[in-house]
């Protein structure tokens, strides 16, 4: 139950009390739309924002060019270039980037050759691109061109030498040295297929497309603490298990803008049929990377990086000759934001895994008759319902919702615009994994993060109980029809790598993979105001200090009642462990749930699994439902009482909410809520 300001609470339970709803719907996707649409780019380029506007550079034959880009909304601004230096390994890698903390002060670093020999060379400026110095020699002896990338104007470049990674960092702006750090960890590889680099505070961020063995070709991510000179093991995250075959990630750019670090990388596939297009992904924390978002583009050349940067409030993804443009969410931007008073009525209904939200705006005027941003699917959709009391208007958001579709009706009393949403459970659903994901050695709440960050982008936070710590050997997911035939040199890579993962996979969707996470520990979730997702084990739960519904007289219907207990009695079976519970011992029949789960190996997650089983079972006991004005801080899950004469023996004991209904109708003024509960 939400904390509720006295007056607000007072409100809920007096009949008559006067409502008011608002609608905020919000757009946070990246909306690519092109800028330049040319599909005659050639050379890589490298970009980053600076001071005064954005730089690129890129090597066209033998020449390094530069170009700065004052009015990035201006297309013609992109395709004038200026020769740098005339000494560049023909088709060579670039990388640019600027000093942290100060965009004036660049380096742009490029392959030289000189008399046969071949060596990472760079030019500086301080003064935002404008004008530069050098070329000043930072490693020398390559054995061929070399992938590069840039951050924090030190460099990030692949050894064709020795094969490994490596991060040259120098010792002054000005005629310093530089010291070479190479990721030992990250493996020798014969083949990188682009590398990307962050910076923040002391720590290097890295992303590299590696071809780790035949056929076996994945994005992985490191950092770099520079400080401590310590680098982390390689991580995959495109994707975290088996690749599909002629899968070939290529080319990572990394950008940072409001808490979320973007990587963009070109996902290739050859084979059957090909294809080409940049993906984007975000993670708030480095750990976990969102869905993808893709960029619309057709006739994509498979040999150019799309440089993404952040810049003056919006994002860019650029070729040599091609840009596209997406807008940054700004809650000032009316085509990101938008909040309505004018609501004609919603119908919210939760459950414990699904959840839609029917909106219906006044749409005065034809306002609405041709939708347009941000009233835009998978849009977020905020309603915020209360009372008007002596304190003012009160109002309390639900969980947000996301656009699936929208409507103008033009019958009716009035014209309005439906707005048709489903919550997280919908997003969990509709997301299934472009390839075989595997993860081994983490525990149930690291897992439950990681499938809710990749299906939807959003958060999750647990009640802390040790049981988001049990640690899973390994976990797989898979997508529908996901062939079991592997070629010989695919199924030698997965046997080495990967131990394995639990028997069969654990779902084809999100949500039964988030489904099947949280049935391990017993555990139940739903969503919050701020969209994140609360994890908890409802049979931890304490049952005392429960909010009453019906204390002043507020109930206008109900339905009390009994029901089967099921099942009365569970057995649980781990790899060298078990337990068993009871659910009730007033049964005249005997109703055995058995579970067999190998990732259960201790009695300790036995026992955790067998009660929660057995807390469904007792949950059975009662049901029914109860409907009353709104009641604002009433979430999915809570635990209340019922003060009802005619509640008969449900009066006093602990019920759980696990459906509710909210309703609203202004020309009625009715603001109503119809609470499902079952035992707790």
């Amino acid at each position: 139950m939400r904390a509720l300001s006295p007056t607000l609470l007072a409100a809920q339970r007096r009949l008559g009390a006067l409502p008011t709803v608002r609608v905020r719907v919000q757009d946070r996707e990246l909306r690519w739309a092109a800028l330049i649409d040319d599909n005659t780019s050639v050379n890589l380029t490298a970009a980053c924002p600076a001071a005064g506007g954005i730089v690129r550079g890129r090597v066209a034959g033998g020449c390094l060019d530069v170009q700065r880009i004052v009015a990035p909304n201006e297309p013609q601004g992109w395709l004038a270039w200026q020769p740098l230096a005339a000494d560049a390994a023909p088709g060579a890698d670039v990388a640019l980037s600027s000093l942290s903390g100060d965009p004036a002060r660049l380096r742009l670093f490029y392959v030289r050759t000189r008399d046969g020999a071949l060596a990472v060379a760079c030019f500086q400026s301080e003064d935002g691109g404008a004008s530069w110095s050098g070329p000043f020699e930072c490693v020398g002896g390559l054995a061929a061109p070399a992938a590069l990338a840039s951050a924090n104007a030190q460099l990030l470049f692949h050894d064709p030498g020795d094969g490994l990674l490596k991060l040259a960092l120098a010792d002054a702006w000005q005629a310093g040295g530089w010291a070479v750090h190479p990721w030992l960890a990250g493996s020798a590889l014969a083949s990188r297929h682009g590398l990307a680099a962050g910076h923040e505070g002391a720590t290097y961020y890295v992303a590299s497309c590696d071809e780790e063995a035949p056929d076996v070709r994945r994005l992985r991510t490191g950092t770099f603490d520079a400080d401590l000179g310590i680098w982390t093991d390689p991580v995959a995250v495109v994707p975290p298990g088996l690749p599909t075959a002629g899968f070939v990630p290529r080319y990572p750019a990394l950008a940072r803008s409001g808490g979320l670090w973007y990587l963009s990388y070109l996902e290739a596939f050859t084979g059957a049929t090909t294809w080409a297009w940049p993906v984007v992904i975000h993670s708030a924390d480095w750990a976990h990377w969102s869905y993808a978002c893709r960029v619309p583009l057709e006739g994509w050349d498979g040999a150019q990086r799309p440089a993404l940067l952040h810049h003056g409030g919006a994002f860019y993804l650029a070729l040599e000759r091609a840009v596209w443009q997406a807008p940054a969410y700004n809650a000032a931007d009316p085509a990101k934001c938008l909040e309505v008073d004018g609501v004609a009525g919603y119908l919210a209904e939760e459950a414990p895994w699904s959840g839609r939200t029917v909106v219906e705006l006044y749409n005065p005027c034809g306002r609405y008759d041709r939708p347009c941003a941000p009233l835009l699917p998978l849009a977020e959709v905020v309603v915020e319902r209360g009372y008007r009391t002596a304190a003012g208007e009160e109002r309390v958001a639900r969980a947000p919702s996301y656009i699936v579709g929208v409507a103008v009706r033009r019958g009716g009393s009035r014209p309005t615009l439906h707005l048709e949403c489903e919550d997280g459970w919908g997003l969990l659903a509709r997301w299934q994994p472009d390839a075989l994901y595997l993860w081994q050695g983490r525990t149930v709440g690291w897992l439950i993060a990681e499938v809710l960050y990749r299906a939807t982008g959003l958060a999750c936070v647990t009640d802390g109980l040790s049981a988001w710590e049990t640690v899973l050997d390994g976990l797989a997911m898979a997508p529908g029809g996901w062939p079991e035939a592997l070629s010989d040199a695919r199924r030698a890579w997965l046997s080495r790598e990967m131990r394995a993962a639990g028997g069969e996979a654990a779902g084809t969707t999100g949500l039964a993979v988030l489904r099947t996470l949280l049935a391990k520990v017993g555990g139940a979730a739903r969503w919050q105001a701020d969209g994140s997702l609360y994890c908890f084990i409802p049979s931890a739960q304490p049952t005392v200090g429960t909010y009453t519904i019906g204390a002043g007289g507020e109930v206008l219907d109900a339905l009390y009642g009994r029901g089967l207990v099921w099942p009365t009695e569970v057995r649980v079976f781990g790899e060298g462990a078990a337990a068993v519970a009871a659910a009730s011992a007033d049964s005249p029949r005997r109703y055995v749930a058995t579970c067999v789960d190998a990732h259960l190996q201790s009695p300790i997650s036995c026992a955790r699994r067998a009660a929660g089983l057995a807390h469904e079972g007792r949950a059975q006991r009662y049901g029914g439902w109860v409907e009353t004005p709104c009641q604002p801080g009433l979430e999915l899950h809570d635990l209340v009482g019922i003060d009802d004469e005619r509640a008969g023996e449900l009066a006093g004991e602990c019920l759980r909410v696990v459906g509710i209904a909210e309703q609203y109708d202004p020309a009625g003024g009715a603001l109503t809520t119809r609470a499902t509960f079952q035992g707790a």
